[in-house]
């Protein structure tokens, strides 16, 4: 228990950390996009059908995705899968100490909404205004759908960018709110286990350099050997009777040599 593991450690004259690192924040929101997108491709993959895109339900997809990982995650007062990789949980910004404090109600159906279903509804809306556009456009449904198309959603995504980069230098300087919808709801995030400490791990970073430098190896080594000679020399060394050319059968039963060779003696 995190409280727990405070005690024990003010016991010992040493205080754990209360602030989590930014980096462990970033990537615990990294992971979580990550594992949706992993759900979601195995969602795709699992009911496929011939005469069937995904790409026309891909929203709806994505919602459900969402709103699975916010159900056994955040509703039930758990880490998301990002966050229980990082030791860090989403707890209201008027935590004091090192205990965590569960979130509101109307702040977990807030997330859903605008984590989940704005996201959905945003791209629907978008399809539908594009159909009502490419159709006779005409009547208030086509002045609605071009004031959405032309205006509405170009504002409204310059803004949601502005708002975002400032949020993000706000987060770097201050070290809260990694997002624009923590800040908006008061949420930030808590370490699980105050006791633990971050996991580096050079491993897999070890692995990306072996195979860029083996990559980089191969791309420049390549355009100089010339393939085809070393095809042809394997196949001398290895294979010398199989690029032996077959002896043609003359008239006769004899091959051809032999009767080159007989026409040559009689001709001696």
């Amino acid at each position: 228990h995190p409280a727990a593991a405070a005690a024990s450690l003010a016991r010992l004259g040493r205080a754990p950390p209360s602030e989590v690192l930014r980096v462990n924040q970033l990537d615990a929101r990294r992971l979580d996009a990550q594992i949706c997108e992993l759900l979601r491709q195995q969602v795709s993959e699992a009911f496929v059908w011939n005469d069937f895109s995904f790409d026309r339900v891909q929203p709806e997809i994505d919602a459900f995705v969402g709103a699975v990982v916010w159900r056994y995650s955040v509703w039930i007062d758990r880490p998301t899968p990002g966050g229980a990789l990082q030791n860090v949980i989403h707890s209201r910004c008027d935590a004091r100490g090192l205990a965590p404090r569960p979130l509101e109600r109307w702040q977990k159906l807030a997330m859903l909404f605008l984590g989940s279903l704005a996201p959905w509804l945003g791209a629907r809306l978008m399809t539908l205004a594009q159909r009502v556009e490419g159709g006779d456009g005409q009547g208030l449904a086509g002045r609605l759908a071009r004031w959405y198309l032309r205006s509405l959603w170009p504002w409204a995504s310059r803004l949601h960018a502005v708002c975002a980069a400032l949020n993000f230098l706000a987060f770097v300087r201050a070290g809260f709110f990694p997002t624009l919808l923590d800040r908006v709801l008061r949420v930030r995030l808590m370490h699980v286990d105050p006791t633990a400490r971050r996991q580096v791990s050079f491993q897999y970073m070890n692995r990306v350099m072996v195979w860029n430098g083996v990559s980089e190896f191969l791309t420049t080594v390549m355009p100089l050997i010339n393939l085809a000679q070393v095809r042809q020399s394997l196949s001398r060394r290895w294979f010398p009777a199989a690029r032996r050319p077959p002896e043609v059968q003359g008239e006769g039963g004899q091959s051809a040599g032999e009767e080159k060779g007989g026409d040559a003696a009689c001709g001696f």
